[in-house]
């Protein structure tokens, strides 16, 4: 089980769904949150890929984690790709589609250990007293959901048994902003997060980077300030969440 501390007063809990590669976009995001030592930042996985900015967005990330600030990241599918392959140029290729603007990628096309490193450290959910906060979901099929790292990563549909007691806050799968929202405002147990940033101008109801306070449900909207991606950046990964 991974478990976060307490908050202390009069502390704010942010959370912040997909980043893929929208590194300008984030810093947005962050200048707009002005974290202090008191609050918590969860960040909820798929840092890298499609977007002109993966290497600067998870360096941010690593950044932060080093730094004085509370901040909570998870591991997402994608940075589960590079941890399966991590050193295989041509199988990372033949997984992910074009590679050549991927900027995790050095100039022998090494994705760099340091960032393995990190990636290693990232765990699938954080569970807090009131929410369950993942990548993608848990298949409550199972005996124990939380042991599953394919669902945990992976699955876009999980029916919530009426009597789990935590609300569940998720990216991966990008949903319309006012169906985002609706959750929000309805109380429902389960809240999607991610608005497919990285979609802007390519997707109905998308291209922002959303960032929602627990405690208040009020909700940050930073729409996309990045560099327009390429043709191949937006072929990576055939575009699946």
């Amino acid at each position: 089980m991974y478990s976060v501390p307490p908050l202390s007063p009069p502390g704010k809990r942010w959370v912040i769904p997909d980043l893929h590669g929208c590194a300008r976009t984030f810093d947005r995001v962050l200048e707009h949150l002005q974290l202090s030592p008191n609050d918590q930042l969860f960040l909820l996985g798929d840092y890298v890929n499609k977007g002109p900015g993966s290497r600067e967005a998870l360096e941010r990330v690593m950044e932060l984690v080093a730094g004085p600030l509370q901040v909570f990241p998870l591991r997402g599918n994608h940075e589960q790709i590079y941890l399966e392959l991590p050193y295989d140029y041509e199988a990372l290729a033949e997984r992910l589609g074009p590679l050549e603007q991927c900027s995790l990628f050095d100039a022998q096309g090494k994705v760099l250990p340091r960032h393995i490193e990190f990636i290693k450290t990232l765990p699938l959910y954080y569970e807090l007293e009131s929410y369950l906060l993942v990548h993608a979901g848990l298949d409550f099929s199972l005996d124990n959901p939380y042991e599953d790292a394919n669902s945990l990563l992976n699955i876009r549909r999980f029916p919530v048994p009426e009597n789990f007691p935590k609300t569940i806050i998720h990216g991966h799968h990008p949903h319309p902003l006012d169906a985002i929202q609706t959750a929000i405002s309805d109380e429902a147990k389960v809240i999607p997060l991610d608005n497919g940033c990285v979609y802007v101008g390519e997707r109905e109801d998308s291209g922002n980077l959303l960032a929602l306070e627990l405690n208040t449900r009020k909700l940050i909207i930073q729409p996309y300030v990045d560099p327009p991606r390429t043709k191949n950046q937006a072929a990576l990964a055939g575009d699946s969440t």
